[in-house]
């Protein structure tokens, strides 16, 4: 359960949190846009994809100086893309259920907010609230706003929050906790495997943004509640 530990304590939400809740959201989402891009860098069809224009521009205007610049000019395109895609995907969580936290986690008896607290600040966040309920109507609690300052990852505390939500959705009776993560979040992955997480679904992104940089979010869910307390 939600207590202090090495360095840090883990506590419920306070109205006064919400400022600093927001900007860890952002600061985690931002986080995630080198690995994406650094994926768009290094995948084949990026790479076929600049050779083909280089080729081209080069073979339309001869030009070896404007054929060398090409590349750079799309890859920095690409960034601005890529950036102004995810800006897109903060705004829109400020304003569900980032917008009015006490409103959305904290009204509801099955639903919840946790922020863990180091030295007076607050350092990392996990929500949790009812799942969409599933074909046969099974009840499972999904874990979402999980964010760890950077300066205070490693240490066991995103690890310490998640175990609170198993807790948490134990002690309600629930028959399994769902989240979703990133496919290009290997330490998000790599976090709930080892908690006991396995992958349930994949979501393919919508948008022709998300579809080019394969921006896809694998479901994971946590079945032994039985063992998580």
């Amino acid at each position: 359960m939600p207590g202090a530990t090495a360095g840090y304590c883990i506590r419920d939400y306070h109205d006064s949190d919400r400022q600093a809740v927001r900007s860890l959201f952002m600061a985690g989402v931002r986080d995630y846009i080198p690995k994406c891009y650094r994926h768009v860098l290094t995948h084949p069809r990026t790479l076929l994809g600049l050779l083909a224009v280089s080729v081209a521009l080069f073979l339309s205007s001869g030009s070896l100086l404007l054929t060398l610049l090409a590349a750079p000019a799309l890859l920095a395109a690409a960034w601005r893309l890529l950036d102004s895609y995810y800006g897109r995907f903060i705004q829109l969580c400020l304003e569900d259920d980032l917008q009015d936290i006490q409103k959305t986690y904290l009204e509801g008896e099955d639903s919840h907010f946790w922020v863990a607290e180091s030295d007076g600040e607050v350092v990392a966040t996990v929500g949790a609230k009812p799942s969409t309920p599933s074909g046969d109507g099974e009840r499972t609690l999904g874990l979402a706003r999980l964010s760890v300052r950077r300066s205070h990852r490693k240490r066991g505390i995103a690890r310490a929050l998640c175990r609170a939500v198993l807790c948490f959705a134990q002690e309600r009776g629930y028959k399994g906790v769902t989240l979703t993560v990133g496919i290009w979040n290997p330490e998000g992955k790599r976090l709930y495997r080892s908690l006991g997480f396995r992958e349930i679904d994949r979501i393919s992104p919508k948008k022709l943004v998300g579809k080019i940089f394969e921006d896809i979010f694998l479901c994971y869910r946590y079945d032994s509640l039985a063992g998580s307390s």
